[in-house]
């Protein structure tokens, strides 16, 4: 299951929602969270019908609108997608064989690609393993929220995103801290 915040970002949301309905694994759930948009989102999420999920009303920020979406959520696998944040042909496959080839994992994330404003890939981000010591002492930040995939216990077990911080690095700390995977 995947949340797509958003508030006033129509001119980003078709093509972060196309990436996911494009995806070659057939079982996601596109849940998207709109803040209120006056910019045309509405109409835009209209116009996906039953191929995706969605409400907007009023939130406290990006943080409240993912919880919102993710305690929506059916799927066991959850994750979370910027508005401007599409993700490329086939990660979600990917996601889930890492996850089947090592069942202890609780979250797996990957490379991410940098996009400018007309949709051209930059520069790919490539991530290293995770080292909890490293990332406490330097406040690394390895993990790219748009290539992570998290597993429902853990985040029901650390609780969800901290509502007043609108930084991720803190949920890996967690999840880590907790004894995750």
């Amino acid at each position: 299951s995947v949340v797509i915040p958003c508030l006033n970002r129509a001119h980003f949301l078709i093509p972060t929602i196309e990436s996911v309905l494009q995806q070659d694994y057939p079982n996601i759930e596109c849940i998207v969270v709109d803040g209120g948009s006056t910019d045309g989102t509405q109409d835009i999420l209209r116009r996906y019908g039953g191929k995706i999920k969605w409400v907007s009303e009023p939130d406290q920020g990006p943080p409240d609108a993912i919880n919102k979406g993710w305690r929506m959520c059916n799927g066991e696998i959850l994750t979370w997608l910027n508005a401007d944040d599409p993700w490329a042909p086939g990660a979600v496959s990917k996601a889930v064989a890492s996850f089947r080839e090592h069942p202890s994992a609780d979250v797996v994330y990957g490379d991410c690609g940098i996009i400018d404003g007309d949709e051209k890939c930059t520069c790919i981000a490539c991530v290293r393993e995770w080292d909890l010591a490293y990332a406490v002492q330097y406040c690394d930040h390895v993990i790219y929220q748009a290539a992570s995939f998290i597993k429902r216990p853990i985040l029901e077990r650390v609780g969800w995103l901290y509502p007043k911080l609108l930084h991720d690095h803190e949920l890996w700390l967690r999840i880590s801290l907790s004894g995750g995977n």
